[in-house]
């Protein structure tokens, strides 16, 4: 939810697609995974999280899917089924 309102944020703010896939990797990739280690996985888990463990994971699948969704996004364009 952190990558989806910063893609938001600098969508609205920018209104390029390459900037709402920033955001998402920033929220998503960098901060999700700091809240994950060391609020959400104490609470649930009852145990701490190395943090090294969860950004790389994070990091490598957010980056995919931001490539992906600017790529799809352009496809649709292309086509004209879409207009942003």
């Amino acid at each position: 939810m952190i990558g989806a309102f910063l893609a938001g944020i600098a969508y609205r703010l920018v209104r390029r697609t390459w900037m709402a896939a920033t955001g998402e990797i920033i929220g998503t990739g960098i901060i999700a995974p700091v809240v994950s280690a060391l609020f959400v996985a104490p609470v649930l888990m009852g145990k701490a999280i190395p943090l090294l463990a969860l950004i790389p994971s994070f990091v490598c699948s957010t980056v995919a899917g931001a490539i992906l969704g600017v790529l799809a996004l352009r496809l649709l364009k292309r086509t004209g089924s879409i207009d942003f």
